[in-house]
């Protein structure tokens, strides 16, 4: 069984050199300045961004009507886990309880189980190999092309 991190989100950073926001996690249990980047898309980073901003919209977006048709079926999200990264891709897990306490886990991006997570308050997890693979100092400030590492530090 791998070893998982606690984390939350820091932050999503956009630059017009990378051509894409880049959300970044950050290990709760940490001192270190230990990053996780995660290439999201724009309107994945929009949904993140209101939510951090605490902007309440006059109607639900597609994950919010996910989590209110999982309240509807008394399933829990329990927790999310992002689990490996292959070729520079991630794999999440979204971890589900249903009212009988069975265990369901659901394949899906990490972006769209990050918001779910933020959505219903629920723990982001990172495999410690993930966070211990990313020299992510070095990279935040050469694909940015700027020094992110004291305001994210």
């Amino acid at each position: 069984m791998q070893e998982l991190l606690n984390v939350q989100v820091s932050s999503v950073v956009r630059n017009s050199e990378v051509g894409a926001p880049v959300l970044i996690l950050k290990p709760i249990e940490s001192c270190s300045c230990s990053y996780v980047p995660i290439f999201i898309g724009e309107n994945e980073a929009h949904v993140i961004e209101l939510f951090l901003d605490n902007v309440i919209l006059p109607r639900p977006l597609s994950h919010d009507l996910i989590g209110n048709l999982l309240n509807f079926a008394n399933i829990e999200v329990q927790e999310v886990i992002i689990k490996s990264m292959e070729k520079d891709v991630y794999f999440a897990d979204l971890v589900l309880i249903n009212n009988e306490g069975e265990k369901m886990i659901v394949d899906c991006r990490p972006s769209d189980a990050i918001i779910i997570a933020l959505k219903t308050s629920c723990n982001i997890r990172v495999s410690k190999d993930i966070v211990q693979g990313n020299i992510v100092r070095d990279y935040l400030s050469l694909i940015l092309q700027e020094d992110y590492n004291h305001s994210l530090c």
